[in-house]
């Protein structure tokens, strides 16, 4: 019955990629009803198909190949490709009907590439070439009858895609990296260096993972896994099968504590003491700190002490040596020795308003010598006694070899206005007469006096 047809082509295709449109494209089609599949063309029709072919693109599966039907003897073509229930349909643009050139044969041009959604997986593929009739013209759509059928006839090649899987490892198409990250004690597991030009047409739901506890999973990257051995299957459209598994190995969460244990006691021998606490990681740290002391140090230990410190701010860094991304810190105070400095002044007021001769003397008990002073007054820097001053508040601020400070505001102020009273002590008896007497009173001021 099927002695009109065209040539039967067997194919075997060594290396491939996924399908993906050219000068043509595939879409799903809707399958061909009974009725439909009872109109081949009959012997004398026109329409053949006069070559199938098709060409790899390159040596490797991910190149995939090139697929090209002509056929010719109708008005109409419609075309489709179809391996048992998968069918799909030829269409440019959005055209499913195509009219060739007059005389001009319909060619049918597919190229097949790597992680493309239109995959032809293994199996028949059957090219089914309808002659149609389209009286609407309706590029979309050929005429069907009353039962929903395409009104017309078709012609039939095969191609059987059978390809070896290359002969590759499993580290050429990928590889495993587990992870642990120190900082929040999780696991995970990354895919990484996928070649997918050994694969033919693979997306990530074909990479299937499964674990301890009944885990399972798609994908390339999972995180906050469990202990355990986890064993990735992909499994491609021709079917080639690779596999790998690798161990997941937990550590806890890395954790610092520190805290100040004792304070300096001498200030010219630094003894401060403090302790560090570290939990979780792989125990092999990496100690830093930084402050008026500073140092380093790589230990196992969880309880480190670091000793030897000068009073004064801290600041430590712990980082596990298997981990360049995580670093723990945390911050501590020495305390100094305890101070007993202690300041006064001696003060020698201003004489008067306006005039610059008072005098401070400070006295010193209970600091370490050398002593620093910091005046207000940038002049008076460094000096314990200063003159020439005018009436005024003068801060001061006396720091000994210890560092210990001790502040003081001294004030001079001005020495009482001087005040002068006279008194009649005897009129004079007479004009012109000399023989009055008078009397001076005076207060305040710095004698002697100087009358004129």
């Amino acid at each position: 019955m099927r002695n009109f047809y065209c040539a039967l082509v067997l194919l075997l295709l060594l290396f491939t990629g996924g399908l993906r449109a050219q000068t043509t494209s595939l879409v799903p089609g809707k399958a061909p009803s009974p009725a439909a599949e009872k109109m081949p063309c009959e012997a004398g029709n026109p329409l053949m198909v006069i070559s199938a072919d098709y060409t790899t693109n390159g040596p490797l599966p991910g190149d995939g190949v090139t697929l090209s039907v002509e056929a010719t003897g109708s008005t109409f073509y419609y075309t489709q490709i179809m391996s048992g229930e998968n069918v799909r349909t030829i269409v440019r643009g959005t055209n499913t009907v195509f009219k060739p050139e007059d005389g001009e044969p319909l060619r049918i041009n597919v190229e097949q590439e790597n992680q493309v959604n239109e995959c032809l997986p293994v199996g028949t593929w059957t090219v089914r070439i309808w002659s149609v009739i389209n009286k609407d013209m309706d590029p979309e759509q050929p005429d069907r009858d009353e039962n929903g059928d395409i009104i017309g006839c078709y012609v039939e090649t095969t191609f059987i895609i059978e390809a070896p899987c290359p002969n590759v490892t499993v580290d050429e198409i990928f590889t495993l990296e587990p992870n642990v990250d120190l900082c929040n004690g999780g696991t995970s597991i990354t895919l990484r260096n996928i070649n997918r030009d050994l694969l033919y047409c693979t997306n990530n739901d074909d990479f299937k993972w499964s674990g301890p506890g009944g885990f399972s999973g798609m994908g390339t990257r999972f995180d906050e896994l469990e202990t355990g051995t986890y064993t990735i299957q992909i499994s491609d459209a021709y079917s080639c099968q690779y596999s790998a598994s690798v161990d997941v190995v937990g550590v806890d969460e890395l954790e610092l504590l520190c805290s100040a244990v004792a304070g300096v006691t001498n200030p010219t021998n630094p003894n401060g003491l403090a302790g560090l606490r570290i939990r979780g990681g792989t125990e092999d740290y990496i100690i830093s700190w930084e402050g008026p002391t500073s140092g380093t140090r790589n230990t196992g230990m969880e309880n480190v002490t670091l000793s030897g410190l000068a009073a004064g701010e801290y600041t430590v860094t712990v980082r596990d040596r298997s981990s360049e991304d995580c670093e723990l810190t945390c911050t501590f105070t020495i305390d100094g020795p305890p101070c007993s400095i202690s300041a006064t002044a001696t003060v020698t007021d201003a004489a008067c308003d306006g005039v610059a001769d008072g005098t401070i003397v400070l006295n010193v008990t209970d600091g370490a010598e050398p002593l620093t002073y910091d005046w207000a007054d940038d002049a008076f820097d460094g000096q314990a006694s200063v003159s020439g001053l005018s009436a005024g508040t003068y801060p001061v601020t006396v720091t000994d070899n210890d560092g210990c400070p001790f502040a003081l505001d001294v004030t001079v102020a001005n020495a009482p206005s001087l005040t002068v009273g006279l008194s009649i002590d005897q009129p004079i008896s007479c004009v012109g007469a000399a023989d009055g007497a008078l009397s001076v009173a005076t207060t305040n001021g710095t004698a002697p006096y100087a009358y004129t």
